[in-house]
């Protein structure tokens, strides 16, 4: 079975504003959400399944590390 996408549009300039303002106080619910969508999106398009035999077979399960560098 095949699931669905929603197209998400990221304006990285608008994030970035977002993330800015947070050095001056707490995020509004709406920033809050803007953020976490953009993330969200990001975790499900970096960890999307492989899942054809051979590189089942080649490749370990894929997990998304974050480090800080």
């Amino acid at each position: 079975m095949k699931t669905s996408r929603r197209r998400i549009d990221v304006d990285v300039e608008e994030l970035d504003r977002v993330i800015d303002a947070a050095e001056n106080g707490p995020l509004s619910k709406a920033d809050r959400q803007k953020l976490k969508t953009a993330l969200h999106a990001l975790v499900e398009r970096l960890a999307q399944k492989r899942n054809t035999e051979k590189t089942n077979s080649v490749l370990e399960p894929k997990k998304l590390i974050l480090c800080d560098s």
